[in-house]
């Protein structure tokens, strides 16, 4: 029997920040560390749903951009 919900691991930078920190300025609402990608974990039943669940935390409008995302696999 399959689990309903999955997790999937989702890789995002801030472009906007990122420009911002090659002319050594800073973001005025995100931190530098943003320029980097990051590692944000999603529960979801699909690789569709979680990709919508990270677009929505982290919306392309305010610059950030969605690089991958992977199914974690369940050892159970």
């Amino acid at each position: 029997m399959s689990k309903l919900v999955k997790s999937f691991e989702a890789a995002v930078y801030n472009k906007k920040v990122r420009d911002l920190v090659l002319m050594n300025e800073s973001h005025p609402q995100f931190d530098d560390g943003w320029a980097d990608q990051r590692f944000i974990p999603v529960e979801a039943r699909d690789e569709n749903q979680a990709k919508r669940m990270i677009s929505l935390q982290f919306p392309e409008k305010k610059g950030f951009v969605l690089t991958n995302i992977l199914e974690i696999p369940d050892f159970e």
